[in-house]
């Protein structure tokens, strides 16, 4: 599915908009997660788990980033540069 598709221009992202308003606000960013999932899972299904994977990498550095903000730097950020270089790797992106 691509944006200027008709399927998404007139299913996908009315559905989308819809539902995002009519969420209640704690939920709305879970929603966009889970239905930006399902767009670029369309395309290409193989690297949906590879998405996966980096977002929740990337949070999880990401929390450390913050729990050790005041402190020297962790290696964390530099962790999380190689994993997203792998991943990138992985997908064919380098």
């Amino acid at each position: 599915m691509v944006f200027s598709s008709l399927v998404f221009l007139f299913v996908y992202l009315p559905v989308v908009l819809l539902v995002y308003y009519l969420c209640p606000r704690r939920l709305r960013n879970g929603w966009l997660f889970v239905v930006n999932l399902v767009f670029y899972g369309w395309g290409e299904p193989k690297f949906v788990f590879l998405m996966l994977f980096t977002t929740a990498a990337n949070y999880l550095f990401g929390l450390g980033i913050g729990k050790h903000r005041d402190s020297a730097p962790p290696e964390g950020p530099a962790a999380a540069y190689r994993l997203h270089c792998a991943g990138s790797r992985a997908a064919g992106l380098f």
